[in-house]
């Protein structure tokens, strides 16, 4: 029992050093995804010249998820209302063997986007992926600028990607809601932008 008091008072001073850095860490991370929520909330009112409109969980039986769904509605109504030129559905096929990508140009079909203003990409496996098909179709269009439609956590790290593909111009735009998923969303979201920032991935 002395033994195990002595090395406790000798690992004093570290265990104190390890909780501040876990403090400051976390602290850090805190202000971070403050930051980025702001962002995600504010929703630009800018044309740009085309839509980015980022996949998600397609259900086994076909129909989108909620998420999904929300981003489809906000990119048609971004299109009715003269914000985007076209719109770039970008997306993969996920584990319940749905392409997200085909599965939002049916939706937005669905809702009076012309198909002639739909561009399907089914190779965005990732939102890096996704930014950097989007740059090459930009190059192929001569589009210059890009509004990035997802989730309001997920707009900055999107918007990243976009720049560090070559995008140029690089707006964001989100539907305004809110789920209990976003409490896991949020810093994982925070902890990507980093990620992303730093390029480890």
């Amino acid at each position: 029992m002395i033994q195990i008091f002595a090395a406790s008072q000798r690992l004093g001073p570290i265990w104190l050093v390890l909780r501040r850095a876990a403090l400051a860490v976390l602290l850090f991370l805190t202000i971070t995804a403050v930051a980025l929520v702001i962002d995600g909330l504010t929703n630009t009112r800018e044309p740009s010249d085309f839509g980015l409109v980022l996949g998600n969980k397609v259900h086994p039986d076909g129909t989108l998820s909620v998420a999904l769904r929300s981003r489809v509605e906000h990119a048609a109504a971004l299109y009715q209302a003269g914000l985007v030129g076209h719109l770039l559905v970008s997306g993969a096929t996920g584990r319940e063997g749905h392409d997200e990508a085909k599965s939002m140009r049916k939706a937005l079909l669905a809702l009076g986007i012309p198909d002639a203003a739909i561009t399907v990409d089914s190779e965005g496996w990732d939102t890096r992926a996704s930014a950097r098909n989007a740059a090459t179709f930009a190059n192929q269009k001569g589009f210059g600028s890009v509004t990035v439609i997802t989730n309001y956590y997920h707009i900055s790290r999107s918007k990243l990607a976009c720049q560090q593909g070559g995008l140029r111009i690089v707006r964001g735009s989100a539907p305004i809601r809110f789920h209990p998923d976003n409490l896991r969303s949020v810093p994982r979201d925070a902890i990507g932008w980093w990620i992303y920032f730093l390029r480890i991935k």
